[in-house]
This record gives structure tokens, C-alpha cells and sequence, in this order.
């Protein structure tokens, strides 16, 4: 089984229950296809929604969501980084980015590792890294007091970025 990202941008902003209840009609789709939700980072101004998902590929979770009639803008398997902080429970800072090379495990850890001192003087900790297969994809989750304090440590980093923004989490109750 792979995890698997799902972007999702709305160009009005929408209530988390709104597509809550189109994800639960579609529910037995994601079973069918072998997909189980893991979890949701919704951004705070709704318009912007990252899902996790644990399925046998890609492809499984886009054909779900879209017999769900469930939108969805990408989905792409990820390789799922851990790193020593505590995943955020409630808020977190969601970060993306396309890297101009591409990036492996390794050279995310050393990243981090060498900017460990700028993300403590802003207050921030990264918890987790989703990188896509190609290594040019990644996202990563901060807890940090704001968004703003993250964008600061990326660019004294030199860490590329497009956006950094602020995420209620949401799990699955079957997710510990």
C-alpha cells in the first residue's frame, strides 16, 4: 500500500462539512477501490485542502474520488518522512513546494538538519515531509506560532517554497 496526496483548491471558500458529507457519500467508492482516509489539512481560509490517503496507488484513489464525484485537483503517491517533532494536533503550517532538482530522502534530512537552528529561533519545528516519487514535489508540516514565522526560516534557509499557510488537521478516528 502507498500513501497518497490529494490536492484540492476551491476558488470560493467552502465549510469543511460541506466536503466532509461529499467525502462520506462517496465512501463506499474508496472501499471498493481498496483507499482509506487517513487525513485532512484544510486550510484556514478554505480554500486549499490536502488528503492523505492509504491505497494501493495513485491511480485507485483518483478513480474513487471521481465516481464519488469527489473533486480533486493532483493526486501522487508519496514517500512519507518522519521527522522528530510531534505531529501538530488541531493547527498546523502546511508548506509546498516544487524543488528544482530532485530531492531524496537523504537530502531532505540533511535540509533540515542545517536549518534546525533558523526553525528554532522562529519558533517552528517540522513534523513530517511528503515527498512525490520524482523527488520535485514535496509538502511539509510545521507546528509554529504562524505561517509567517515558517515563510521567515524557509527563506533564511534558502529553502524554495509557494506557499506556506496556516491548516486545521484532521484525522480519521481510526488513525492513532
Amino acid at each position: 500500500m502507498s500513501v497518497v496526496v490529494v490536492e484540492r483548491s476551491f476558488p470560493q471558500p467552502v465549510a469543511f462539512a460541506d466536503v466532509q458529507a461529499i467525502e462520506d457519500r462517496g465512501a463506499w467508492c474508496l472501499e471498493a477501490h481498496g483507499v482509506r482516509f487517513l487525513k485532512t489539512y484544510f486550510s484556514r481560509d478554505r480554500r486549499r485542502m490536502i488528503c492523505l490517503y492509504e491505497a494501493p496507488d495513485a491511480e485507485s484513489v483518483r478513480l474513487a474520488e471521481e465516481k464519488a464525484g469527489v473533486p480533486l485537483e493532483k493526486a501522487w503517491a508519496t514517500r512519507v518522512i518522519r521527522h522528530g517533532e510531534p505531529e501538530p494536533r488541531g493547527d498546523a503550517i502546511v508548506v509546498e513546494r516544487r524543488l528544482p532538482q530532485p530531492f531524496d530522502e537523504a537530502a531532505i534530512r540533511d535540509a533540515v538538519t542545517a536549518g534546525a537552528w533558523c526553525l528554532q529561533q522562529h519558533g517552528s519545528r517540522i513534523a513530517w515531509t511528503y515527498l512525490s516519487a520524482d523527488g520535485r514535489r514535496c509538502l511539509c508540516v510545521f507546528g509554529a506560532p504562524d505561517a509567517e514565522s515558517v515563510r521567515q526560516a524557509q527563506k533564511r534557509m534558502g529553502m524554495p517554497y509557494e506557499a506556506a499557510w496556516p491548516a486545521t488537521v484532521h484525522e480519521s478516528p481510526a488513525t492513532p
